[in-house]
């Protein structure tokens, strides 16, 4: 268990965990921990800090405790990590096959807990568990909802998740946390409960403008970029609908980052690009410290998605100088998109296809010129700082 605060902290060294015993290699002095039952990334938890565990470990800093972060990992063992960019934190990474693995952690360590955030949705098996032992501990909690969720196209299923949702597993949390304003009036439509908006800023000390990369193109052509799984719920299509035009096809290229989960769904775009021989490159997965590379390289940023809870990769091209296109009606990008201040906003591939025509015939001035725009507008807005204000302001309420 950890202890109390007679006790003195002591840090060995992390366990990779390869026997699939759950054991902390750590005691705390301190008088108790935030619980946090996430999705994080196990390679990406030493590489790069995003705004939730960065507010997080403020946070526990701040007011004197620990913030333990449980997840799940494709692995086939338990991972314990902690990082030297965050001062406060400690990760355990689970087999996914081992669910019940986080209530052993959860139960282990459950008089020294003070907190607990979930964002694990809609996944009742997991989530539900969790949520009412901390209740029967007279813990509170705090849900996260990191996505819109629609059920009406999922039959019976849907049917059953939104009464859960909305009748029993929302109802008894303490607080909730969303990313934009439109989750938080359709949650105050039918739950009773503080919501708190989170703007997931970035760190501007890694997403920034790099004037140098954009001038070492050799051509003209307009560079789209998409970051993000490659997947058909992304609708990447729709990007390429719009390229792939005759008027367009030799006048701009298409990057794609991110990992790719479903490959017969990449043959398809791929067909596509190459009748039209439109240039474009899969770059398959980048390091986040990598990608502001990417971002200054390209001229825009596009994400048809139309149901894009935040995209983080919003802020962060429009962190590096690099205006954004999104889709109207889509959450995130109604929420951070001013259309022709800081980026654009389409309704389909159609008027996609127009604005690439309207940039290129404009010679991409327009483009230069919202630039700054985009990087005051995430200085202002998104950063760790806002970030963190505003899950003290959750964390404090609660």
């Amino acid at each position: 268990m950890l202890g109390h605060s007679h006790l003195r902290r002591k840090r060995s060294q992390v366990d990779d965990g390869s026997t699939g015993a759950i054991k902390l290699n750590i005691i705390f002095d301190l008088s108790g921990i935030a619980f946090d039952v996430g999705g994080y990334d196990v390679e990406k938890s030493e590489l790069y800090i995003d705004a939730l565990t960065y507010s997080m470990d403020k946070y526990a800093e701040e007011n004197d405790m620990w913030v333990l972060h449980v997840a799940f990992t494709n692995k086939n063992h338990v991972i314990k990590r902690s990082t030297p960019k965050l001062r406060r934190s400690y990760f355990i990474f689970v087999p996914k096959r081992r669910p019940w693995d986080i209530l052993a952690i959860l139960v282990r360590f459950i008089k020294e807990i003070r907190v607990m955030q979930i964002n694990t949705f809609p996944k009742p098996w997991i989530e539900l568990p969790c949520l009412l032992v901390a209740k029967l501990f007279r813990i509170r909690v705090v849900d996260f909802m990191h996505n819109v969720y629609e059920f009406e196209g999922l039959g019976v299923l849907g049917w059953i998740l939104e009464i859960y949702h909305r009748y029993f597993y929302l109802p008894l949390v303490n607080s909730i946390l969303v990313y934009t304003h439109f989750q938080k009036k359709r949650i105050c439509n039918f739950v009773r409960r503080p919501v708190f908006v989170f703007p997931a800023g970035i760190d501007p000390n890694v997403f920034k403008p790099n004037p140098k990369l954009k001038a070492e193109k050799s051509d003209d052509k307009l560079t789209l970029l998409y970051v993000g799984l490659v997947t058909p719920m992304k609708k990447i299509e729709d990007i390429i609908d719009a390229i792939c035009d005759k008027r367009l096809a030799d006048k701009v290229r298409l990057w794609i980052v991110g990992p790719i989960l479903h490959q017969e769904y990449v043959k398809e775009l791929v067909k596509r690009l190459e009748e039209y021989k439109v240039e474009y490159r899969f770059f398959g997965p980048i390091p986040n410290n990598e990608l502001p590379k990417i971002y200054s390289k390209a001229d825009l940023f596009v994400n048809m998605r139309p149901d894009e809870a935040f995209g983080k990769v919003f802020i962060e091209s429009m962190a590096c100088g690099t205006p954004v296109v999104g889709r109207i009606g889509s959450p995130g990008p109604e929420e951070v998109i001013i259309h022709g201040w800081n980026g654009f906003k389409v309704k389909d591939s159609s008027e996609l296809r127009d604005l690439l025509m309207r940039l290129i015939s404009n010679n991409k001035r327009m483009l230069e010129e919202i630039s700054t725009n985009c990087v005051n507008f995430v200085k202002a807005n998104y950063t760790f700082n806002q970030s963190y204000y505003a899950l003290k302001s959750a964390y404090d309420a609660t």
